[in-house]
């Protein structure tokens, strides 16, 4: 194997490698987002559990989502998750 082979060889390797941790990083920002929205849901149902006005608002803007989201909560209440 000569030098480029070898030169070309280890930039593949390299390249291999910048891609997995940029795949890495971004899984770990993914998760990240996800436990924020989780903790946020999570103040606005007890806010809205404490706070009459905010379980109107909470009930307003779930009634705005589009249909697709809206369907996620077909059944559910805050009265049930009291």
């Amino acid at each position: 194997m000569d030098d480029l082979e070898k030169a070309q060889r280890q930039l593949e390797q390299a390249k291999a490698r910048v891609q997995k941790l940029k795949a890495k990083a971004k899984a770990e920002e993914r998760k990240k987002d996800t436990r924020r929205k989780i903790i946020l849901g999570g103040l606005v149902l007890a806010r809205a559990k404490r706070d009459p006005d905010a379980a109107v608002k909470l009930t307003q803007q779930i009634a705005a989502l589009p249909e697709k989201e809206r369907a996620a909560f077909e059944g559910w209440s805050l009265e049930d998750n009291k």
